[in-house]
């Protein structure tokens, strides 16, 4: 298999390439709280999956409206979310290099002004990505592969050349229904690696290019 064979590859971006755990659990918790819910941080992998309109379903007899709640949230997230964040350590060095043999682009469910202030507090490039999808460019959220399938379009990609990067089975399942090939990155020392799963992001460049391989 020639390298051209994943010559675009598509990052999600929470908990893929930058740790934004601390951050959610406090916006959502102050949102929650506002509108008289009971905050769960068991859930918080859930909250961060859905839009927020599904998670103020959640809260029996809200003390606010939707479009408050909605507000509360992104008050706190746009104030706090990238100061909160952390950048996992191998993602500069990987990005830097595969963006000199590859196309990179991100699609996630965090609104644009969120990315733009993480990128820009942890010095990120952001030429470095052909193109981001966010939840502002979509009306349907993972696994649904319209955010996929909308970035593929916009970076003339076809599903065959491309690689999904995610941290989820959410993220594989959201890979397969846009028929790419999903890699899911799983920071556990006691995860072992396959086709479908690395240990960090720097797996992509084992042996010159992971990419590769794990194509074969």
């Amino acid at each position: 298999m020639t390298m051209d064979k994943y010559k675009y590859i598509i990052f999600d971006f929470d908990m893929t390439l930058v740790d934004t755990e601390l951050g959610s659990i406090y916006s959502y918790e102050k949102a929650i709280t506002k509108a008289g819910g009971e905050f769960n941080k068991e859930q918080i992998s859930v909250y961060m999956s859905e839009f927020l309109n599904k998670t103020y379903e959640r809260i029996r007899n809200p003390l606010i409206s939707e479009q408050e709640f909605e507000e509360e949230f992104y008050f706190y997230s746009h104030k706090k979310m990238a100061t909160m964040s952390r950048l996992f350590p191998e993602v500069k060095k990987v990005l830097s290099e595969l963006s000199k043999t590859h196309i990179l682009a991100i699609v996630t469910n965090k609104d644009i002004l969120c990315i733009n202030q993480i990128i820009k507090h942890h010095k990120i490039d952001p030429s470095m990505f052909r193109c981001i999808i966010s939840c502002d460019d979509v009306t349907k959220r993972k696994p649904d592969p319209q955010g996929l399938e909308l970035c593929m379009s916009k970076i003339g990609a076809t599903p065959d050349k491309c690689v999904y990067v995610g941290d989820s089975i959410n993220d594989l399942i959201f890979a397969e229904n846009a028929c790419v090939k999903g890699i899911r990155v799983v920071r556990d020392r006691n995860s072992l690696p396959n086709d479908n799963i690395i240990c960090d992001l720097s797996a992509l460049m084992v042996e010159g290019d992971c990419i590769e391989k794990l194509g074969n």
